[in-house]
């Protein structure tokens, strides 16, 4: 996969043309940042690269969009209610309503962590009439978030908060929210 060119040091790693892309060891690349970034640049017309240790390069992102699509994914995550609204609609749509109902919480609420959800590409919304529907996004847009939702569904699902969320979601329906009479305090 790599060779040596005539100088033979690790800053000297190129790729050989000949043979084809296949998983790579970090070792592979050489521990100076340079040949990592000559592998990078060499890469960056292939599809994404996974290395030993589940590394994944994704050549085609630009650097500076890739850290901030990284970290607006992980702040997303950072909000447990964020965590539960992502394990509630790995089971079905919701709207707004619904989520509010479900976590107890105020509908703004629910609105602005739907809108932050939304922005770092893990949900996405259709209009049906009077709803909106939010559903789990492919992770297209981002290459982190496509990975994090592979993961989360696997991810918590013994935890008892989520256990009793998902257990409650069959009998937390839209129709019957919003028949509820309003009380006014």
């Amino acid at each position: 996969m790599w060779s040596r060119s005539a100088a033979s040091s690790r800053e000297n790693i190129v790729p050989d043309e000949n043979r084809p892309l296949r998983p790579l060891d970090r070792r592979e690349i050489g521990s100076t940042r340079a040949s990592a970034h000559a592998a990078f640049l060499h890469l960056a017309s292939r599809p994404a690269l996974t290395f030993a240790g589940s590394l994944t390069i994704f050549p085609y992102m630009n650097m500076k969009h890739d850290m901030d699509s990284f970290v607006r994914a992980m702040k997303a995550l950072s909000d447990p209610n964020r965590v539960r609204v992502l394990k509630m609609l790995q089971h079905k749509p919701m709207c707004v309503c619904e989520i509010k109902e479900a976590l107890g919480i105020a509908q703004p609420t629910a609105s602005k962590h739907l809108k932050i959800l939304t922005d770092a590409g893990f949900i996405s919304w259709e209009k049906d009439g009077l709803w909106v529907n939010y559903h789990l996004s492919d992770g297209r847009e981002n290459p982190y978030v496509s990975t994090l939702l592979g993961s989360l569904r696997h991810w918590l699902e013994g935890d008892p908060d989520v256990c009793d969320l998902v257990a409650r979601l069959p009998g937390i329906r839209r129709e019957d929210i919003c028949r509820k009479p309003v009380v006014l305090k």
